[in-house]
């Protein structure tokens, strides 16, 4: 070996313990990997709990998934439509709903659970009955999910006549 190389290979010796010892190294730089966070709840997921838990009465996990402030729109003509502008609007709604059916009111089916962005739109089948009348429909609910909670949800009614007249004004 060459005086010249005996050089080089010092000082590369030198650079490389310095560099050691100063916490860093001249091997390539290995890509850093952010700390993966939870991955979200998928938006159908979060209707899907929620519409579960509607069925089985399970008021606390409902009041989960809706946001405080949840935007709930009742077609129709009735005693029921109009804007819910809160979680306790639409628990209200909800009292009135089982007081109105003596707590017949059920999803009876829950199919054609579709996804777009933040929406979820769900065909429903209910059923219900009052003292005069029985409720059997299919509604279209569209959902609006964002980080994890329900903040709107639009119900579209396939026989808004028929809703009309079961629950009155």
């Amino acid at each position: 070996m060459t005086r010249r190389q005996r050089n080089r290979t010092g000082a590369a010796l030198a650079l490389t313990t310095l560099l050691t010892l100063a916490g860093t190294s001249l091997a390539p730089a290995q890509p850093t990997v952010p700390p993966t966070a939870p991955a979200p709840i998928a938006n159908a997921t979060v209707v899907s709990n929620f519409l579960a838990a509607v069925q089985r009465g399970d008021r606390a996990q409902v009041a989960a998934l809706l946001h405080p402030n949840v935007r709930w729109y009742q077609p129709g003509s009735n005693a029921l439509s109009g804007l819910k502008p809160s979680r306790e609007a639409v628990f209200a709604m909800s009292a009135r709903i089982h007081e109105h059916t003596a707590r017949s009111y059920r999803i009876t089916d829950i199919s054609a659970l579709s996804t777009n962005g933040s929406s979820v739109a769900v065909r429903l089948h209910f059923s219900a009955a009052s003292p005069v009348m029985v409720l059997d429909v299919d509604n279209i609910d569209v959902f609006k999910v964002q980080d994890g909670l329900i903040t709107e949800v639009r119900v579209h009614s396939a026989n808004l006549y028929h809703e009309n007249a079961f629950w009155g004004n």
